[in-house]
């Protein structure tokens, strides 16, 4: 997928979130790294197997039934576009709590009840090179 693609998949992620009950007074917040974050910060490539991301705010998504709405979305976006339901991968969390604390980056957009946030790109290149 390429930057403008990502905006598109994670809007209709946001429509998603919303038309299947997710408030916008308690939003699922997700913060970019990998791939997704050198295509639409960094400009220095031009295509990304997925996007990675790291949930924010982990106590949003701890109700089992919270988290399989999002993980609902999350698919019907895969299906909507014919993507691989690994388009939007939160796998990376648990090996980014490991290396050490994660400092919560800066908004980047919000799709209705769905919030981006950019890292600072010095985080970025730590994780890199660990």
């Amino acid at each position: 997928m390429q930057e403008g693609d990502i905006v598109i998949y994670l809007s209709e992620l946001g429509k998603q979130l919303e038309e299947l009950g997710i408030s916008k007074k308690r939003p699922v917040e997700l913060e970019m790294i990998g791939g997704g974050f050198m295509l639409t910060q960094v400009h220095n490539r031009l295509f990304t197997e997925d996007v990675d991301v790291l949930v924010v705010n982990p106590d949003a998504l701890a109700d089992p039934d919270r988290y399989r709405v999002y993980k609902n979305a999350v698919r019907f976006v895969a299906y909507d576009y014919d993507l691989s339901e690994k388009w939007l991968s939160d796998n990376i969390g648990d090996f980014m709590q490991m290396v050490g604390r994660v400092p919560k980056g800066k908004l980047w957009k919000q799709f209705g009840p769905l919030k981006i946030y950019i890292p600072p790109a010095d985080y970025i290149l730590a994780l890199k090179i660990r």
